[in-house]
């Protein structure tokens, strides 16, 4: 269960590292220098190089080992938010961070492919947001005061247990997801069984024919990443459970809601209340609800907010509506 407080950063650095410690991870810094990684971590990101946020991840690292590209920088350079934020834009994967003598130093910039080990890294994802990850793994966020750590409710799981979906058809979908969010943009997903030849109140302003079977037949990042792009376009990408690319730009038709009250569970505490749709901001979410609602069977429409939430709406084989989410930054979106 997922445990939530409102905190200083330097309380989460405290509960972050305690975790990672009951998790069993090793190689991991001091609790003095893990507070200092995240104090300069957390005000480079309030930092703003050329009128732009500074986006960056540090990575608890002493030697080159592991990576595919090294810069050292020589000499070092003390570690402080200034020059973090100085580095950042030079640094495509992390700025190494080891402790030289009596002080903590950013000593190079680290390139990383997805078969190298990652290590402890602290990544800025906007102001004031932290997330700490081991092996490439989410395992505690920092949202401008809320403190979030791993044990968040899975959408994959969702996903699996709503389709009859095995864990990697799952992870693709939710790969598409986060794909949205990596690309700096909100956008919808919407997912109807592949027996549904056209969804209930829907309009696809493009259809795809060639290139439908996409996903079907490779499921690498290069593919995820095209086929993520789609939810660029105002509206929604459209795909069924065999992973058939319907397609984007697909509106979801106002008119009234079958019912108006559904679940909406908290991904971190598994609570639960029954909500409406008046309660959302914006268009999205509330576009991804009917949607679900007036499907004849299940359903479901994954939706990628532009402040970088992700929530999952769906329809069960009983008919129950409920709205999953919304996860922080991604934070447990696995």
């Amino acid at each position: 269960m997922n445990e939530e407080q409102l905190g200083s950063p330097q309380a989460f650095a405290t509960r972050a590292l305690q975790q990672l410690r009951e998790g069993g991870a090793s190689a991991l810094p001091s609790s003095e220098d893990f507070a200092a990684l995240v104090d300069a971590a957390f005000f480079a990101s309030l930092h703003e190089e050329e009128a732009r946020r500074v986006q960056l991840a540090i990575a608890w690292q002493a030697a080159a080992h592991d990576c595919s590209a090294v810069i050292a920088i020589e000499p070092p350079v003390r570690l402080t938010p200034k020059n973090l934020a100085k580095l950042a834009p030079a640094a495509t994967s992390a700025i190494a961070v080891r402790r030289d003598g009596g002080e903590l130093v950013a000593w190079a910039l680290l390139e990383r492919t997805r078969s190298t080990r990652q290590p402890l890294t602290i990544r800025a994802l906007g102001s004031g947001v932290l997330r700490v990850e081991l092996d490439g793994v989410p395992r505690a966020l920092y949202a401008r005061g809320e403190i979030l750590l791993d044990g968040a409710r899975s959408p994959t799981e969702r996903l699996q247990a709503l389709f009859a979906w095995d864990s990697t058809r799952a992870g693709a979908v939710i790969g598409l997801a986060a794909g949205a969010l990596d690309h700096g943009h909100g956008g919808m997903i919407l997912i109807v069984p592949a027996a549904v030849r056209v969804p209930v109140a829907v309009r696809v302003h493009y259809s795809i024919r060639d290139g439908a079977e996409l996903l079907v037949d490779d499921l690498r990042d290069e593919t995820l990443d095209l086929v993520a792009r789609l939810t660029a376009i105002d509206n929604a990408l459209l795909i069924d459970t065999d992973l058939r690319v319907r397609g984007f730009g697909v509106q979801v038709i106002e008119g009234d809601a079958p019912q108006m009250s559904f679940a909406h569970v908290d991904p971190y505490t598994g609570a639960s209340h029954v909500d409406d749709l008046s309660t959302f901001k914006g268009t999205r979410h509330p576009a991804g609800v009917l949607f679900c609602m007036r499907q004849e069977g299940v359903a479901a429409a994954i939706i990628a907010s532009q402040d970088r939430r992700l929530s999952i709406a769906s329809k069960d084989a009983r008919g129950v509506v409920e709205v999953l989410g919304s996860y922080e930054h991604g934070f447990g979106w696995r």
